[in-house]
Protein backbone atom coordinates (compact mmCIF):
# COMPACT_ATOMS: atom_id res chain seq x y z
CA UNK A 1 0.00 0.00 0.00
CA UNK A 2 2.89 2.08 0.68
CA UNK A 3 4.18 1.57 -2.56
CA UNK A 4 1.04 2.39 -4.35
CA UNK A 5 0.34 5.43 -2.10
CA UNK A 6 4.32 6.52 -3.63
CA UNK A 7 3.36 5.53 -6.99
CA UNK A 8 0.30 8.42 -6.95
CA UNK A 9 2.28 10.95 -5.61
CA UNK A 10 4.93 10.71 -8.11
CA UNK A 11 2.63 10.38 -10.95
CA UNK A 12 0.73 13.96 -9.66
CA UNK A 13 3.86 15.21 -9.38
CA UNK A 14 4.87 14.50 -12.94
CA UNK A 15 1.53 15.76 -14.59
CA UNK A 16 1.89 18.04 -17.54
CA UNK A 17 2.14 21.15 -17.00
CA UNK A 18 -0.32 22.76 -19.64
CA UNK A 19 -3.09 21.32 -16.80
CA UNK A 20 -2.41 25.14 -15.36
CA UNK A 21 -3.99 27.68 -17.87
CA UNK A 22 -1.27 30.29 -18.98
CA UNK A 23 -1.06 33.84 -19.91
CA UNK A 24 1.25 36.25 -21.53
CA UNK A 25 1.60 39.48 -22.89
CA UNK A 26 4.08 41.92 -25.29
CA UNK A 27 3.90 44.85 -27.08
CA UNK A 28 4.80 45.25 -30.71
CA UNK A 29 7.29 47.74 -30.01
CA UNK A 30 9.21 49.27 -26.85
CA UNK A 31 9.49 52.76 -28.22
CA UNK A 32 5.88 54.20 -28.76
CA UNK A 33 5.18 57.57 -30.99
CA UNK A 34 2.46 59.86 -29.80
CA UNK A 35 -1.08 59.43 -31.73
CA UNK A 36 0.97 56.42 -33.65
CA UNK A 37 -0.88 52.92 -33.03
CA UNK A 38 0.84 49.97 -31.63
CA UNK A 39 -0.22 46.38 -31.05
CA UNK A 40 -0.03 44.77 -27.71
CA UNK A 41 -0.24 41.21 -27.80
CA UNK A 42 -2.02 38.71 -24.81
CA UNK A 43 -1.85 34.81 -25.85
CA UNK A 44 -3.67 32.41 -23.45
CA UNK A 45 -3.11 28.15 -23.60
CA UNK A 46 -5.94 26.31 -21.98
CA UNK A 47 -7.74 23.52 -21.89
CA UNK A 48 -10.22 23.07 -24.88
CA UNK A 49 -12.90 22.63 -22.25
CA UNK A 50 -12.37 26.08 -20.94
CA UNK A 51 -13.33 29.50 -23.12
CA UNK A 52 -11.43 32.89 -21.97
CA UNK A 53 -13.70 35.69 -21.65
CA UNK A 54 -11.52 39.15 -22.97
CA UNK A 55 -12.52 42.62 -21.08
CA UNK A 56 -14.68 44.69 -23.19
CA UNK A 57 -13.65 47.27 -23.35
CA UNK A 58 -10.17 47.09 -21.52
CA UNK A 59 -9.50 48.99 -18.45
CA UNK A 60 -6.32 51.19 -19.84
CA UNK A 61 -6.32 54.29 -17.69
CA UNK A 62 -5.80 58.08 -18.80
CA UNK A 63 -3.73 58.28 -22.07
CA UNK A 64 -4.34 55.04 -23.65
CA UNK A 65 -6.96 54.26 -25.83
CA UNK A 66 -8.11 51.28 -27.27
CA UNK A 67 -8.99 51.29 -31.65
CA UNK A 68 -9.40 47.66 -32.67
CA UNK A 69 -9.08 43.96 -31.72
CA UNK A 70 -8.74 40.72 -33.54
CA UNK A 71 -9.29 37.12 -31.33
CA UNK A 72 -8.57 33.82 -33.04
CA UNK A 73 -8.08 30.34 -31.83
CA UNK A 74 -6.21 27.36 -32.69
CA UNK A 75 -5.20 24.07 -31.76
CA UNK A 76 -1.86 22.96 -30.37
CA UNK A 77 -1.83 19.62 -29.46
CA UNK A 78 -3.90 18.82 -26.33
CA UNK A 79 -4.12 22.52 -25.33
CA UNK A 80 -6.41 25.58 -27.32
CA UNK A 81 -4.35 28.70 -27.97
CA UNK A 82 -6.41 32.02 -27.83
CA UNK A 83 -4.74 34.88 -28.63
CA UNK A 84 -5.56 38.96 -28.76
CA UNK A 85 -4.32 41.36 -31.14
CA UNK A 86 -5.02 44.35 -29.86
CA UNK A 87 -4.55 48.00 -31.70
CA UNK A 88 -3.33 51.05 -28.79
CA UNK A 89 -2.78 54.65 -29.09
CA UNK A 90 -1.27 56.75 -26.23
CA UNK A 91 -2.59 60.43 -26.22
CA UNK A 92 -0.43 61.30 -23.10
CA UNK A 93 3.55 61.93 -22.48
CA UNK A 94 3.07 61.40 -19.22
CA UNK A 95 1.75 57.49 -20.31
CA UNK A 96 4.49 55.30 -19.08
CA UNK A 97 3.32 51.37 -19.32
CA UNK A 98 -0.09 49.06 -20.45
CA UNK A 99 -1.40 48.08 -16.86
CA UNK A 100 -2.02 44.47 -16.09
CA UNK A 101 -5.30 42.80 -17.73
CA UNK A 102 -7.42 40.36 -16.53
CA UNK A 103 -8.94 37.65 -18.38
CA UNK A 104 -11.80 35.59 -17.04
CA UNK A 105 -12.12 31.53 -17.60
CA UNK A 106 -15.48 30.35 -17.90
CA UNK A 107 -17.14 28.09 -16.35
CA UNK A 108 -14.23 27.89 -13.61
CA UNK A 109 -14.58 31.85 -12.93
CA UNK A 110 -10.84 31.58 -12.71
CA UNK A 111 -8.55 34.49 -13.63
CA UNK A 112 -5.80 34.75 -16.07
CA UNK A 113 -3.44 38.04 -15.24
CA UNK A 114 -1.26 39.77 -17.66
CA UNK A 115 1.82 41.80 -16.55
CA UNK A 116 2.35 45.42 -16.72
CA UNK A 117 3.98 46.58 -19.98
CA UNK A 118 6.25 49.09 -19.48
CA UNK A 119 7.11 51.32 -22.99
CA UNK A 120 8.66 54.69 -23.48
CA UNK A 121 6.83 57.71 -25.67
CA UNK A 122 9.04 59.93 -27.93
CA UNK A 123 9.48 63.58 -27.53
CA UNK A 124 10.08 64.17 -31.26
CA UNK A 125 7.84 64.04 -34.49
CA UNK A 126 8.06 61.00 -36.75
CA UNK A 127 7.65 62.41 -40.43
CA UNK A 128 5.17 59.90 -41.17
CA UNK A 129 3.08 61.11 -38.12
CA UNK A 130 2.60 63.98 -39.98
CA UNK A 131 0.22 62.31 -42.50
CA UNK A 132 -2.57 62.40 -40.32
CA UNK A 133 -3.49 65.62 -40.98
CA UNK A 134 -4.66 66.83 -44.55
CA UNK A 135 -2.19 69.60 -45.43
CA UNK A 136 -3.70 71.29 -48.73
CA UNK A 137 -7.36 71.76 -48.35
CA UNK A 138 -6.70 73.94 -44.66
CA UNK A 139 -4.67 76.59 -47.21
CA UNK A 140 -6.74 76.49 -49.97
CA UNK A 141 -9.70 77.21 -48.77
CA UNK A 142 -9.01 80.37 -47.11
CA UNK A 143 -7.07 81.94 -50.18
CA UNK A 144 -9.81 81.08 -52.79
CA UNK A 145 -12.00 83.15 -50.03
CA UNK A 146 -10.06 86.23 -50.12
CA UNK A 147 -9.90 86.30 -53.97
CA UNK A 148 -13.90 85.84 -53.42
CA UNK A 149 -13.91 88.80 -51.52
CA UNK A 150 -12.04 90.86 -53.39
CA UNK A 151 -13.53 90.17 -56.54
CA UNK A 152 -17.37 91.18 -54.81
CA UNK A 153 -15.65 94.66 -53.19
CA UNK A 154 -14.56 95.76 -56.85
CA UNK A 155 -17.81 95.30 -58.25
CA UNK A 156 -19.51 96.97 -55.62
CA UNK A 157 -17.20 99.48 -56.13
CA UNK A 158 -18.06 100.03 -59.67
CA UNK A 159 -21.64 100.00 -58.88
CA UNK A 160 -21.44 102.41 -56.43
CA UNK A 161 -19.36 104.87 -58.81
CA UNK A 162 -21.77 103.96 -61.62
CA UNK A 163 -25.16 104.68 -60.03
CA UNK A 164 -22.69 108.58 -58.40
CA UNK A 165 -22.55 109.46 -62.58
CA UNK A 166 -25.80 108.58 -63.49
CA UNK A 167 -27.42 110.31 -59.82
CA UNK A 168 -25.11 113.84 -60.90
CA UNK A 169 -26.28 113.18 -64.42
CA UNK A 170 -30.25 112.99 -63.71
CA UNK A 171 -29.82 116.15 -61.06
CA UNK A 172 -32.26 113.46 -58.75
CA UNK A 173 -31.88 112.09 -55.61
CA UNK A 174 -31.44 108.70 -55.71
CA UNK A 175 -31.19 106.27 -53.28
CA UNK A 176 -28.64 103.53 -53.12
CA UNK A 177 -28.91 100.62 -51.32
CA UNK A 178 -25.67 99.52 -49.57
CA UNK A 179 -24.98 95.89 -49.67
CA UNK A 180 -22.63 94.14 -46.90
CA UNK A 181 -19.79 92.28 -47.67
CA UNK A 182 -20.42 88.33 -47.36
CA UNK A 183 -19.04 86.85 -44.29
CA UNK A 184 -17.22 83.59 -45.26
CA UNK A 185 -18.01 81.28 -42.52
CA UNK A 186 -15.27 78.18 -42.49
CA UNK A 187 -15.99 74.70 -40.81
CA UNK A 188 -14.95 75.20 -37.22
CA UNK A 189 -11.98 71.91 -37.69
CA UNK A 190 -10.79 73.88 -41.41
CA UNK A 191 -10.22 77.42 -39.17
CA UNK A 192 -8.19 75.32 -36.36
CA UNK A 193 -6.16 73.74 -38.31
CA UNK A 194 -5.28 76.63 -40.57
CA UNK A 195 -4.48 78.89 -37.24
CA UNK A 196 -2.12 75.55 -36.27
CA UNK A 197 -0.67 76.14 -39.42
CA UNK A 198 -0.19 79.46 -39.36
CA UNK A 199 1.43 79.25 -35.68
CA UNK A 200 3.90 76.64 -37.06
CA UNK A 201 4.97 78.65 -40.19
CA UNK A 202 5.48 81.94 -37.51
CA UNK A 203 8.67 79.88 -36.17
CA UNK A 204 7.06 80.61 -32.91
CA UNK A 205 7.40 77.20 -31.79
CA UNK A 206 11.47 77.66 -32.19
CA UNK A 207 12.03 80.40 -29.84
CA UNK A 208 13.63 80.60 -26.66
CA UNK A 209 10.04 81.63 -24.77
CA UNK A 210 7.40 79.08 -25.53
CA UNK A 211 4.82 80.40 -23.25
CA UNK A 212 2.73 82.79 -25.97
CA UNK A 213 2.94 79.99 -28.28
CA UNK A 214 0.85 77.78 -25.44
CA UNK A 215 -0.83 81.08 -24.90
CA UNK A 216 -1.76 80.82 -29.43
CA UNK A 217 -2.06 77.04 -29.37
CA UNK A 218 -5.18 77.15 -25.88
CA UNK A 219 -6.86 79.99 -27.34
CA UNK A 220 -7.10 78.30 -31.27
CA UNK A 221 -8.27 74.92 -29.60
CA UNK A 222 -10.33 76.38 -26.78
CA UNK A 223 -11.99 78.71 -29.58
CA UNK A 224 -12.80 74.97 -32.04
CA UNK A 225 -14.14 73.17 -28.93
CA UNK A 226 -16.84 76.46 -28.99
CA UNK A 227 -17.84 76.42 -32.27
CA UNK A 228 -17.84 72.73 -32.49
CA UNK A 229 -20.12 71.95 -29.48
CA UNK A 230 -22.04 75.40 -28.88
CA UNK A 231 -20.47 76.78 -25.92
CA UNK A 232 -18.14 79.66 -25.07
CA UNK A 233 -14.34 78.44 -23.71
CA UNK A 234 -12.21 80.81 -23.51
CA UNK A 235 -13.34 81.82 -20.46
CA UNK A 236 -13.51 78.03 -18.71
CA UNK A 237 -11.09 76.25 -16.67
CA UNK A 238 -9.95 73.24 -18.36
CA UNK A 239 -12.27 71.40 -15.18
CA UNK A 240 -15.05 73.35 -16.87
CA UNK A 241 -14.99 72.13 -20.06
CA UNK A 242 -14.30 68.44 -19.19
CA UNK A 243 -17.48 69.21 -17.42
CA UNK A 244 -19.59 70.74 -20.67
CA UNK A 245 -18.10 67.92 -22.72
CA UNK A 246 -19.33 65.32 -20.33
CA UNK A 247 -22.87 65.51 -21.99
CA UNK A 248 -21.47 65.73 -25.77
CA UNK A 249 -22.66 62.11 -26.67
CA UNK A 250 -19.74 60.21 -28.16
CA UNK A 251 -17.39 62.22 -26.13
CA UNK A 252 -15.85 59.42 -23.80
CA UNK A 253 -13.94 58.13 -26.26
CA UNK A 254 -11.54 61.28 -26.63
CA UNK A 255 -12.37 63.59 -23.81
CA UNK A 256 -9.73 62.26 -21.53
CA UNK A 257 -7.27 62.89 -24.66
CA UNK A 258 -8.74 66.56 -24.75
CA UNK A 259 -8.51 67.53 -21.15
CA UNK A 260 -4.89 65.86 -21.19
CA UNK A 261 -4.01 67.79 -23.48
CA UNK A 262 -5.72 71.33 -22.02
CA UNK A 263 -3.95 70.46 -18.48
CA UNK A 264 -0.82 70.52 -20.07
CA UNK A 265 -1.26 73.90 -21.97
CA UNK A 266 -2.15 75.35 -18.46
CA UNK A 267 1.21 73.73 -16.95
CA UNK A 268 2.78 75.84 -19.64
CA UNK A 269 0.61 79.32 -19.31
CA UNK A 270 0.53 79.38 -15.41
CA UNK A 271 2.61 77.48 -14.16
CA UNK A 272 5.34 77.89 -15.74
CA UNK A 273 6.84 74.34 -16.72
CA UNK A 274 10.10 74.62 -18.72
CA UNK A 275 9.29 73.09 -22.40
CA UNK A 276 11.63 72.82 -25.36
CA UNK A 277 11.04 73.50 -28.82
CA UNK A 278 10.62 69.82 -29.66
CA UNK A 279 7.77 69.53 -26.44
CA UNK A 280 5.72 72.29 -28.12
CA UNK A 281 6.18 70.98 -31.43
CA UNK A 282 4.98 67.57 -30.29
CA UNK A 283 1.44 69.44 -28.37
CA UNK A 284 1.08 71.26 -31.80
CA UNK A 285 0.70 68.01 -33.44
CA UNK A 286 -1.57 66.07 -30.75
CA UNK A 287 -3.84 69.52 -31.40
CA UNK A 288 -4.36 68.61 -34.93
CA UNK A 289 -5.25 64.92 -34.14
CA UNK A 290 -7.71 66.58 -31.75
CA UNK A 291 -9.19 68.33 -34.23
CA UNK A 292 -9.15 65.27 -36.79
CA UNK A 293 -11.08 62.97 -34.09
CA UNK A 294 -14.08 65.49 -33.16
CA UNK A 295 -14.78 67.19 -36.25
CA UNK A 296 -18.00 67.11 -37.23
CA UNK A 297 -18.87 63.51 -38.86
CA UNK A 298 -20.27 65.35 -41.72
CA UNK A 299 -16.98 66.88 -42.57
CA UNK A 300 -15.06 63.36 -42.06
CA UNK A 301 -16.68 61.91 -44.53
CA UNK A 302 -14.97 64.51 -46.89
CA UNK A 303 -11.70 63.29 -45.41
CA UNK A 304 -10.22 60.44 -47.63
CA UNK A 305 -10.45 63.25 -50.67
CA UNK A 306 -8.93 65.61 -48.99
CA UNK A 307 -5.89 63.13 -48.00
CA UNK A 308 -5.44 61.90 -51.24
CA UNK A 309 -5.32 65.58 -52.28
CA UNK A 310 -2.44 66.37 -50.18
Amino acid sequence: MRALALFLCLCALAAPAWATPRVQARLSQSEIELGRPFVLHITARHDPEIEVLWPDPLLLGEGLEEKSRQVLQEADGDLLVSTAEITLLAFSMETRSVPAIELVLSPTGGLLTTRVLPFRIHSHLDPEALRLRPMAAPVETPVRDRQLVGAFFLALVSIAFGLLLWRRGKRKPLAVTKADKPKVDLPAHTEALARLDALEASGALEKNTLKPAYLEMSEIFRDYLGRRFGFSCLDLTTSEIRSRLVSVEGSEEWRSAVTTWLSGCDLVKYAKSPVDPAEAQQALQTARILVERTKSPAMAQDRPREVARA
